[in-house]
């Protein structure tokens, strides 16, 4: 039979002999951790829902450049036209008219010269008659101010050409129509108003709008995703996009123009459609992301310490927390 007192030692080593595994285990874990957190890296994301698809070119606003009544249209949401091609006609009858009007005055004139200049040809003629000369230069001052005349009529004839092509709206450049008015012929269409917008040829590309704090982060170069709204990521994916230009504007925001790749997801892309944009801005130690992320946050507390780290952070280009590199 075994003493009592080994009996009751036993108990006491089995849980001194637990304590120390479970020492040790947390040892281990912490010190994983902490490998993971200096030498692992995680990349760290900018985002923005303000995205939106757009062609590298401008879109062309196709206004009325005369008033007018519509006698036809031809214009459709999502109709591809070519340069040249005809979109809205207006009443042109009264330029019409007034133009056989200067055409009849016109040939009027003409028949008025020719017969002038047979008199001028009849008084040269005829030298036995005294006061020719004088006659002659009658007849040619007569033809001067027909001939103004006739140069007047043209002039307004060549203007009033201009005016009727003006009452016919064309296609500036190829491309696809948008943002149609509701247009029917008899309808008055004042001067100047839109009545579409000309989406022209060209690559479609990703504007996004971020807040000024990612000014210096985000460069051209950088990959991202873009997830359309609308069309379920599940089904279709994100879109894989670079970055192509980033510009600072006047509302304080900042523009990021990212190119599509040439090959992109079987779904019908549209200049318009909105999403939202993720641009991977760097690769960082999970560390350097937790400290970073804890300071910026102690800097915009307003507390007395929040101030001081500001101060320190914030005052000039802080180091990284690891590298110590600008």
């Amino acid at each position: 039979m075994q003493p009592a007192f080994l009996r009751t030692l036993r108990p006491g080593n089995a849980g001194s002999n637990r304590a120390t595994a479970s020492g040790l285990l947390a040892l281990v874990l912490i010190a994983a951790w902490s490998a993971w957190g200096v030498l692992a890296r995680v990349t760290v994301r900018e985002t923005t829902v303000l995205a939106r698809l757009e062609v590298g070119r401008a879109a062309y606003p196709i206004q009325s450049p005369a008033a007018g009544r519509v006698i036809g249209t031809w214009l459709a949401a999502g109709r591809p036209v070519n340069a040249g091609d005809v979109l809205v006609e207006l009443d042109d009858s009264e330029e019409q008219l007034r133009v056989g009007e200067h055409q009849t005055r016109l040939a009027m004139l003409t028949s008025q010269v020719e017969a002038l200049e047979r008199d001028i040809a009849r008084e040269r003629q005829d030298t036995r008659h005294p006061g020719r000369e004088n006659r002659i230069q009658s007849l040619e001052a007569e033809i001067a101010r027909v001939e103004a005349g006739i140069a007047a009529s043209r002039a307004s004839i060549e203007r009033l050409d201009n005016d009727i092509q003006h009452r016919v709206l064309r296609a500036p450049a190829p491309g696809r129509l948008d943002g149609i008015a509701p247009l029917k012929p008899g309808a008055l269409l004042p001067e100047g108003a839109r009545v579409a917008t000309l989406i022209p040829e060209g690559h479609l590309m990703v504007v996004a709008q971020f807040p000024k704090t990612v000014l210096g982060r985000i460069a051209p170069g950088q990959p991202g995703v873009i997830r359309l709204n609308g069309m379920p990521w599940a089904r279709y994916g994100k879109m894989p996009a670079t970055v192509a230009r980033v510009a600072a504007q006047r509302d304080g925001s900042v523009r990021v123009e990212m190119a599509l790749p040439a090959c992109g997801p079987c779904i019908q892309l549209q200049p318009g459609l909105s999403g939202s944009v993720e641009v991977e801005v760097e690769r960082s130690a999970p560390a350097a992301v937790i400290l970073r992320t804890a300071v910026r946050f102690l800097a915009s507390s307003g507390s007395a310490l929040g101030a001081a780290v500001k101060r320190r952070f914030f005052s000039r280009p802080a180091p990284d927390v690891l590298t110590g590199e600008s």
